[in-house]
């Protein structure tokens, strides 16, 4: 039995897509490029691909490996979706090798005009074997992966496809800004050294400033987890141990995936609130008869102390502010704002799912948006702009539109 072509084609698709977005942006960052000449470009590439056949480093290959397995998996079942017959496998995996490679050598060139990154032979060479793993893969148990996808897919409501995705969603946030590493040596220290393993210890001895950053970043952490009590609580009738097992599992994952990056400091802190964050979401789709008056309280105090921390004043100047939509991503780190800007759209879509029409939860964030960022006129470390005023509007509509089948839930 094969899974249906269309939503193969679907999955497998998404899954190529988001593996070659994955390899060249991580291959690009930190996305400052330089000029260079055309033809000095091509004699550099040619010469790393000629000279640097072999990894410089273990980790270094492993982690391109990687990189190779789910674009190589993705492309041949996307190609033989619909078909089967281990013949026509082998041959359209053969011709796919090739292709992996070809793009892979690609990103290689592309890096060339990036000063911060390297090209080299060997990591064509270490994807395109990730490729074939990849399409071997596919061909050992690729069709039954997909059918099971399907079968969660489809077995579930859509609060369970918007689960699915939005735990996608989470995990990308932890890997923003996307500065990783697969090196064990860096793994090992980091595991060592920079791992949080009892919960709020950071806040141990810590002076007033790093306190409340501390708490504001726990608030946000708070926030990304509501959503998944919210939806996971529609697909189930009760929290067995086996629904906590499962979630603390999640929690734990998304946070182990930090040890990766290494702007990123993973914390049991974060698991705690993240777990805590993910009771308040069952309990307030469990719980009829909630005041609405006390969400929305709570949403607007969190995202008050979020958006005006740190609290120093500006003075008697107010700051200016920005008027040019996206600029967030133009003055500073454009993935951190990015994971910045995301988290933003979460947490004001928890306000819009306590709202009955999308129009008015749309109202509502540009207002509360608006109010929180000419706030931040006179604080000095913040930067008040438009974009965050777009993001508060789009995060409320988004969340009434993702919770619109949520009625009763809580007293409106």
């Amino acid at each position: 039995m094969t899974p249906t072509p269309r939503f193969a084609r679907w999955l497998l698709g998404g899954l190529a897509l988001a593996a070659a977005a994955f390899i060249l942006g991580g291959s690009l960052v930190p996305f400052d490029f330089r000029t260079r000449g055309l033809s000095e470009a091509v004699d550099s590439f040619l010469w790393a691909m000629q000279r640097r056949w072999w990894p410089e480093s273990r980790s270094d290959g492993i982690a391109n490996v990687l990189l190779g397995i789910p674009l190589g998996f993705a492309l041949l079942g996307l190609l033989r979706t619909g078909r089967t017959g281990v013949r026509g496998d082998i041959v359209w995996g053969l011709l796919l090798v090739p292709a992996c490679m070809a793009f892979a050598a690609a990103v290689e060139f592309a890096q060339l005009f990036v000063p911060e990154r390297t090209c080299a032979g060997s990591d064509v060479l270490c994807q395109g074997f990730g490729a074939a793993i990849g399409a071997v893969g596919w061909m050992a148990a690729g069709r039954w992966l997909v059918r099971q996808a399907e079968a969660m897919w489809w077995g579930a409501d859509a609060a369970g496809q918007i689960l699915m995705a939005y735990l996608v969603l989470l995990a990308f946030i932890q890997l923003l800004p996307l500065d990783l590493s697969a090196s064990p040596r860096d793994l090992y220290h980091k595991l060592r050294d920079d791992v949080v393993y009892v919960p709020f210890f950071e806040f141990h001895g810590a002076g007033e400033t790093k306190l409340l950053a501390r708490t504001a970043r726990l608030v946000q952490v708070f926030g990304l987890y509501v959503p998944t009590g919210l939806l996971l609580r529609r697909t189930r009738s009760d929290l067995p141990l086996q629904t906590f097992l499962l979630v603390l599992g999640i929690t734990c994952g998304m946070e182990g995936l930090q040890l990766i990056v290494h702007s990123r400091q993973p914390s049991a802190t974060d698991v705690v609130v993240g777990m805590a964050g993910f009771l308040m979401g069952w309990w307030c789709s469990y719980r009829r008869g909630i005041p609405l008056l006390s969400l929305g309280i709570a949403w607007l105090l969190g995202l008050a102390f979020v958006s005006w921390e740190p609290f120093e004043s500006a003075g008697p100047v107010l700051r200016s502010f920005d008027w040019i939509p996206g600029m967030p991503l133009e003055s500073a780190n454009p993935l951190s704002a990015l994971e910045q800007m995301l988290t933003k759209l979460v947490l004001f879509g928890l306000g819009g799912s306590l709202v009955t029409s999308p129009y008015r939860a749309a109202a509502l964030g540009l207002v509360v948006s608006s109010i929180l960022e000419a706030g931040q006129m006179a604080l000095a470390a913040h930067t008040p702009c438009i974009t965050d005023v777009l993001l508060g509007g789009l995060g409320t509509f988004l969340g009434r539109q993702l919770s619109r089948d949520r009625q009763g839930a809580v007293r409106r």
